[in-house]
């Protein structure tokens, strides 16, 4: 995944270490209504940017007519994940942390394919793409910014 909010997660929790918790998720799920109000054709551009947003809103809870069953299961995960996170700062008991033990791990958000989650992490652990440390600003106020 090189996708840049990735990339900045994993080098936070590096630079972070255990003082800050900090877990990842990547939609893997899109619904064919949903992707043509984003304007993202799946064949082309795989799941967009922003796609979890009806989810987080529940627009499947509010119009079922234009979704799946799995989708409104997935609304109600995802507005729990999200409002747990805020509550308690852990989106569940069992999320794993992006970096646990030097092995990333990744939250695969498909209602359909819930077996993702262990290979996933076995396959970025495998990633050593994180923004080499000369073209990293550390501010007073703790703000890293890219050169």
């Amino acid at each position: 995944m090189k996708c840049p909010t990735y990339l900045f997660a994993k080098q936070f929790k590096t630079i972070v270490k255990n003082r800050q918790n900090v877990y990842f998720y990547e939609l893997t799920y899109e619904n064919q209504v949903a992707a043509k109000l984003f304007g993202c054709d799946p064949q082309t551009m795989g799941v967009c940017h922003g796609m979890d947003i009806p989810y987080v809103f529940g627009l499947p809870l509010r119009l079922p007519q234009l979704f799946q069953p799995e989708d409104v299961l997935l609304s109600r995960q995802v507005m729990k994940m999200w409002t747990d996170f805020a509550k308690y700062g852990k989106p569940d008991e069992v999320w794993p942390q992006l970096l646990d033990n030097n092995v990333v791990k990744v939250r695969d958000l498909n209602p359909v394919n819930t077996t993702r989650d262990e290979l996933y992490a076995e396959v970025l652990s495998l990633e050593v793409d994180l923004i080499p440390e000369e073209f990293i600003i550390k501010h007073q106020a703790g703000v890293i910014h890219k050169i």
